[in-house]
């Protein structure tokens, strides 16, 4: 029986892949040996974890500090606007489930575009990058803190490598197509479900 969900934030819950791809590109301008040209190579460094893909660009463990503390000093300005109808599936499915999200984004500015967005109160747990750097991790942390083993929860994101993370954890997947990753890469990775908005995971979920 499923028990909890496991949210990606970006692409997932908040529209931000404009943003990404502007402080991406920035902060790789500053710290990456081999920056980022493309939107493609953008798209293609959430093909697994992103500090993995910032590791191979070229970004030491000192500067990977740096990274980050720009990138939070950038996200704090922002103001991402959350999917279609998301604010009122994530109220149906607080009322079942144990809602987390676990992100390469950080916990303070996540808490608070959640709080904004009055989805805030629906998730018991938020996991940002200055806890664990791999989603691998803060998925077990997750399962942690809920006492729950992997097949009573359930990950949806946005991005291949998200599923191969989850998958390496043996949590069951749900991929969204309105994120990062497109269907037709999304299905290269074999999700248990693939959904085209949001209250589909009502119906996929039953």
């Amino acid at each position: 029986m499923i028990k909890a969900l496991i949210f990606d934030y970006d692409g997932v819950i908040f529209d931000t892949v404009n943003i990404a791809w502007d402080i991406v590109k920035t902060i790789c301008d500053r710290y990456c040996k081999r920056r980022i040209k493309t939107k493609k190579e953008f798209f293609d460094v959430y093909k697994k974890n992103f500090y993995a893909s910032m590791e191979e660009r070229g970004v030491n463990a000192e500067d990977m500090e740096k990274l980050k503390r720009d990138s939070i000093a950038i996200l704090k300005k922002k103001h991402p606007k959350p999917f279609k109808d998301i604010k009122k599936v994530m109220n149906k499915l607080s009322k079942k489930y144990k809602l987390a999200v676990v992100s390469s984004n950080y916990t303070d500015v996540m808490k608070h575009a959640l709080g904004k967005a009055r989805i805030l109160k629906d998730f018991h747990l938020i996991v940002g990058a200055e806890h664990e750097e791999h989603k691998t991790k803060k998925i077990r942390l997750c399962l942690k803190k809920f006492k729950l083993k992997p097949h009573e929860a359930v990950f949806v994101t946005d991005t291949t490598g998200d599923i191969k993370e989850a998958k390496k954890v043996k949590l069951k997947t749900i991929a969204v197509t309105w994120g990062f990753h497109k269907k037709d890469k999304l299905l290269k990775t074999k999700p248990d479900f693939v959904v085209d908005k949001p209250e589909q995971m009502l119906e996929v979920l039953k």
